[in-house]
């Protein structure tokens, strides 16, 4: 398809508020449409948000139960600041980087985005969310792979929520499942309480995912109601890691994807290796921004048929930055340290 790029999924080196999460030089991480995996991971930071774009297999759902999926609620795109109080799925910025009271021009201008929720009374369009919000993530079969582990990070971002929302991790067969069953997870399972914060989740599915030749629901779900009084949480989720052993063999559905996946590899103190695979020749531009959503680094090249390595030259103090790639209607945006 004209204009449709093909490449292993970008590396990321991430680093949260608390410790550094060394994922690799060049960690690969791939997801093919209609919930196939491929590869030996899957990585989403859900900053395809920002473009109006929910990742592939994600949905919204309320009035989920422990024994029922729910119903889907399509997300609002458009940027939407941690202290709305209206309820729904939302594009929100990542709390990496950022202060509780960043205002509204500082969090619009974020580019690390994070897929969130706001809790509501459950009256409105939005209804059934408390208990009964969950993340959704769905995988079409896992045969021939085991060992399920996930990492994700859990974040508060309200802090003048007084409410407490606990969430857990938990999982359902087939098309419809009628039953979840919910994991042991590490980490603080919990957002409001007047509360800024981001929590390091881990889970362990055990054996219970292995072989599956059917769908594979996995959900971060809110399943009791909120404790406290006042306003409900903005909770958000980010960097959604999810391993396991064996190789999946799925097929990416190339005409759908609207990203142009990118690794991005450290290599001095000042300078990383952008690479990239066209599948035809193209104009692409890379920027560099910092966390706050500054602008620090633009690049105009052409990008040749297959693949391509250009060497970005940063004068910068050491730390995290982004950078977002771009060719047309088709982008992808990558974290990176110095």
């Amino acid at each position: 398809m004209s204009g449709t790029y093909y490449c292993c999924k970008f590396a990321e080196i991430y680093l949260n508020m608390k410790k550094v999460l060394l994922l690799g030089p060049l960690f690969l991480i791939s997801l093919a449409a209609l919930g196939q995996l491929s590869g030996s991971s899957y990585y989403q930071d859900f900053n395809s948000l920002g473009s109006g774009n929910l990742p592939y297999n994600w949905q919204g759902d309320t009035i989920a139960t422990a024994t029922n999926l729910g119903t889907v609620v399509p997300p609002f795109f458009n940027n939407n600041t941690w202290k709305q109080v209206a309820g729904g799925f939302k594009n929100v910025a990542s709390a990496h980087g950022l202060l509780a009271g960043a205002d509204s021009v500082t969090q619009a201008n974020s580019i690390d985005r994070a897929f969130a929720v706001r809790q509501t009374s459950g009256s409105g369009s939005f209804h059934g969310n408390d208990p009964g919000a969950a993340f959704v993530f769905k995988i079409d079969n896992t045969t021939n792979l085991t060992n399920f582990n996930l990492e994700f990070e859990l974040q508060s971002l309200d802090s003048s929520s007084p409410r407490t929302t606990t969430w857990s991790v938990d999982y359902g067969l087939g098309a419809n499942p009628s039953s979840f069953v919910t994991v042991p997870t590490t980490g603080n399972m919990t957002t409001g309480g007047n509360t800024f914060s981001t929590a390091n989740i881990t889970a362990s599915f055990g054996s219970a995912l292995d072989h599956q030749n059917q769908p594979v629901w996995i959900r971060i779900v809110a399943l009791t109601h909120t404790t406290g009084s006042g306003n409900r949480a903005t909770t958000a989720i980010d960097n959604f890691h999810l391993t396991w052993s064996g190789t999946a063999v799925g097929v990416p559905d190339l005409s759908r994807d609207k990203s142009i996946p990118v690794t991005v590899r450290n290599i001095g103190s000042s300078d990383v290796m952008v690479n990239y695979t066209l599948k035809q020749a193209a104009a692409v531009s890379i920027k560099v921004f910092d966390l706050s959503g500054r602008e620090i680094y633009r690049a105009e090249s052409l990008g040749r048929t297959g693949n391509n390595d250009e060497r970005v030259h940063l004068n910068l103090p050491q730390g995290m930055y982004i950078l977002r790639m771009t060719s047309g209607s088709y982008s992808s945006v990558a974290k990176f340290t110095l």
